[in-house]
């Protein structure tokens, strides 16, 4: 969220005109806004998927197990421990977590 201000040098300096100028930089801030925010939410997407990823090839290598229980196991992690599943993700490639020990569950 934020604010587009509009500053004259005297007092009642806008007309018609200039509020119909002001919603038009306000229509197009906002447009620019929503992509830069778009954007940024496709971005994350994309990392998160990354990290999901190495950590799945990671347990699958340690554990000689599919994609799809690489993924059953993170999952777990997950809501065992009350954790988003990419920051599980982070810790299992990063070696932070002690997942050997769940994952003979």
């Amino acid at each position: 969220m934020g604010a587009l201000n509009f500053y004259a040098e005297r007092r009642h300096a806008f007309d018609e005109r200039s509020v119909e100028a002001g919603l038009i930089y306000a229509a197009h801030t906002t447009v620019a806004w929503n992509i830069l925010q778009r954007d940024d939410q496709f971005r994350a997407a994309v990392a998160s998927r990354d990290i999901i990823g190495q950590a799945k090839g990671m347990l699958m290598e340690r554990f000689k197990i599919d994609a799809a229980d690489a993924f059953d196991l993170l999952k777990r992690l997950s809501q065992e421990a009350n954790t988003p599943l990419v920051r599980v993700a982070e810790q299992v490639v990063s070696g932070r977590t002690r997942w050997e020990d769940h994952a003979r569950r």
